[in-house]
């Protein structure tokens, strides 16, 4: 995939991101390199504002994990 670098430039801060999938493969979204007092958390949707289809929160620790499979070609944020 394609590394993003984002920051934390104000109390919760929230960063999208949108990706187009391919049927039937699974996507890892990671974060790495979170500073110490950060709690990350990923979710996945399938509209923007839509409900979660995903998430993983890994109370302050230096990684968060989401392995997902899609069912078909679309855009996810």
């Amino acid at each position: 995939g394609t590394p993003q670098t984002h920051n934390f430039h104000r109390a919760i801060d929230e960063d999208w991101i949108k990706f187009t999938t391919r049927a039937n493969k699974t996507y890892v979204i990671q974060t790495s390199n979170i500073g110490q007092d950060h709690d990350a958390v990923l979710y996945l949707h399938d509209t923007c504002g839509g409900g979660s289809l995903g998430t993983d929160n890994n109370a302050f620790g230096r990684t968060v994990h989401l392995e997902w499979s899609s069912a078909s070609a679309k855009t996810y944020y």
